[in-house]
C-alpha cells in the first residue's frame, strides 16, 4: 500500500522521494493535474502489508485473502479516481481471485510466475497468526520454497534468483502489443 500512498502524494501535487530513500537521489517533481492514460501494476508480495490487519489466529490463506481484499478496494478506488487502462500482473505474488470484488481492469495476468517457471505463490513473507500452522499453510510454506529455488536455478530467466530479467519483460511487452494495451512504434 506504500506504493499507493506515493502515488496518491505524486497526483496531489506532493513531490516524493524515490522508492529505494537513496538520499543521494532527487525528489520527484509532484503533478497535480497530470492525465494518466495508462497504469502497469505489478502486484506483490501481499505479506508487505501484513500491518494493515490483525492477523491474531489467522492461517496463512485468511490472511492473504484479508491483505489482498484491503489492498484491492484501495487502488480500485484509486483507478476509478484516475480513469486510465489498468494492467494487472501477478508479479511477486499470484492475485487473488477475490480482485474481480474491487477493480476493473483491461488485462489481467493472475500469475507471471507460473508462465515463465510452471509454478507460482500466493505470498512471500507472511507467518501464521495460527499458534500451530494448518496443513494448507504448510503447503503455501513449501510451495513457496519451491518458487524460490527455481528462480535461483534459472539464471536465463531470473539473473538476480529473484527478478524477471530481460527476456520475460520482452514477451511480456509483446504481449501487451498483441492485446493491444501498448504500441509498438
Amino acid at each position: 500500500m506504500h506504493s499507493l500512498c506515493r502515488a496518491i502524494d505524486l497526483l496531489d501535487g506532493i513531490d516524493i522521494s524515490h522508492p529505494t530513500l537513496d538520499q543521494s537521489r532527487e525528489m520527484i517533481k509532484g503533478c497535480k493535474d497530470l492525465k494518466i492514460d495508462l497504469v502497469i501494476w505489478f502486484h506483490t508480495d501481499p505479506g508487505r502489508d501484513l500491518g494493515i490487519i490483525d492477523n491474531k489466529n489467522k492461517s496463512i490463506s485468511d490472511l492473504i485473502e484479508e491483505i489482498c481484499s484491503k489492498t484491492y478496494q484501495s487502488y480500485g478506488s484509486f483507478f476509478e479516481h484516475i480513469k486510465s487502462k489498468i494492467v494487472i500482473i501477478g508479479a511477486c505474488a499470484d492475485i487473488h481471485p477475490c480482485i474481480d470484488n474491487y477493480i476493473k481492469y483491461d488485462f489481467l495476468l493472475p500469475s507471471w510466475q507460473q508462465e515463465l517457471i510452471g509454478i507460482s505463490t500466493k505470498f512471500f513473507r507472511i507467518e501464521s497468526g495460527l499458534k500451530t500452522p494448518t496443513a494448507e499453510d504448510v503447503q503455501l510454506i513449501e510451495n513457496t520454497i519451491a518458487v524460490i529455488n527455481k528462480m535461483k536455478e534459472n539464471k536465463v530467466l531470473f539473473p538476480d534468483g529473484c527478478h524477471p530479467g530481460k527476456i520475460p519483460h520482452q514477451k511480456l511487452f509483446n504481449r501487451l502489443c498483441e492485446e493491444s494495451i501498448l504500441i509498438a512504434v
